[in-house]
């Protein structure tokens, strides 16, 4: 039997119901899917069910997306938007669960298939399940019920993410849903899980279901998560980390965050979120940060490294000239070794190595050629080694 625990279908209900269909000719025309799948003790179960908007196939399974999310110009193919389910039964319990959007299944004679059942019918079953299931199985139900047409099912995600009963993951993966099916009823449970939860983990998937969800409200929530001192450190570096991110983030906000938190670890996040985005504005703040004297230098260190991921190599090497403090100018040397198929950055270490005043950076300049695996570097090398020759 598979080692996925399992729901119990009670065998005694099912051979009753068999053998009243096999008296009554008519029994199943107008039947429950409930009682349809008591009637199953061994074998697989097939049925599909329109998905909700913004539901797409994957090679994986399937993804959300936000219709109005991408900015590229790309648009995902959503088209197909049905659920296709198989169980797998063994003994009246149910020990296979596999769930797919869009596409078919390949023929088979040995199933049965249900053909297409209402999402106001599949929806409360699937809850059902993932409230008496254990483990993966109960997960995979709610999920499977979260991506349904149609169908209100933030109370039930909430009566789940408020009962201290059910099983930690259980409760984890319904605040995962409440973020992902876009509903703004889930902010305030979202909020109260971030804020209240006694588990570190279903606070900060919560707090990142707010930052997927999106909108004015969730991202407000976010920031004041962020500015709280008395919370916790590691929710508000998560919530520092997705204000960098996708739909919420705020690079006004993280600037002006910087110089109000005096942690230095935080201000690590807030540089490491602003670098993030690919604007010029974030390059220009970055820099400023890396000039600034009455910083701390592993801060200015911080900045420069994370400067260096998108500044260009004649500007590193324009920082390399006017900064004073060796520290900086070494680690503006390695931020431009890290460059390692860039020419201009070979060209740029080659000439620190045979120019820069100071023996030392000179010296960072030919190691970091060493560690290259380029040919004008090898070459370089070589004629060093050879007396300039």
């Amino acid at each position: 039997m598979n080692d996925k625990k399992i729901f119990q279908v009670t065998a005694y209900a099912a051979s009753v119901v068999m053998l009243a269909g096999a008296l009554s000719p008519k029994f199943g025309a107008a039947q429950s899917l409930q009682g349809r799948l008591e009637q199953i003790t061994d074998g697989e179960v097939r049925m599909q069910y329109a998905a909700r908007q913004g539901v797409c196939s994957s090679a994986d399974g399937f993804r959300m997306v936000r219709t109005d999310e991408s900015d590229s110009g790309w648009v995902a193919d959503c088209r197909e938007r049905k659920v296709l389910l198989a169980l797998t039964f063994e003994r009246g319990s149910i020990s296979g669960f596999d769930l797919h959007v869009g596409g078919s299944w390949r023929r088979r004679t040995d199933v049965v298939d249900l053909g297409v059942v209402g999402v106001r019918e599949i929806v409360p079953w699937l809850i059902d399940l993932a409230s008496t299931a254990d483990g993966e199985l109960a997960s995979e139900a709610l999920g499977a019920a979260a991506i349904a047409d149609s169908v209100d099912i933030v109370p039930d995600l909430t009566l789940i993410v408020r009962d201290s009963s059910r099983p930690h993951s259980l409760r984890r993966s319904a605040v995962f849903w409440l973020g992902n099916i876009g509903s703004d009823a889930a902010i305030p449970v979202l909020e109260e899980v971030v804020r209240q939860s006694r588990y570190a983990d279903v606070a900060e998937t919560g707090l990142f279901a707010l930052a997927t969800h999106g909108g004015e409200t969730a991202e407000l929530i976010v920031r004041d998560i962020a500015l709280n001192a008395d919370g916790a450190p590691d929710l508000r570096q998560h919530a520092i980390f997705w204000l960098g991110q996708g739909d919420i983030r705020d690079i006004e906000f993280l600037k002006s965050l910087f110089y109000r938190i005096e942690q230095e670890d935080l201000r690590e996040r807030v540089i490491f979120a602003v670098a993030q985005g690919d604007d010029s504005a974030a390059e220009e703040w970055l820099l400023g940060l890396v000039e600034n004297e009455t910083l701390a230098m592993d801060l200015r260190n911080h900045a420069l490294f994370w400067y260096g991921q998108q500044g260009s190599v004649e500007r590193l090497v324009d920082i390399l000239e006017s900064l004073p403090e060796r520290e900086l100018r070494e680690r503006a040397v390695f931020v431009i070794s890290q460059k390692r198929n860039d020419e201009a950055a070979i060209s740029a270490l080659i000439s620190i190595a045979e120019n820069d005043a100071e023996p030392e950076i000179q010296r960072k300049a030919i190691f970091w050629l060493g560690q290259m695996d380029h040919e004008r570097a090898v070459e370089y090398l070589a004629r060093l080694i050879n007396g300039g020759a």
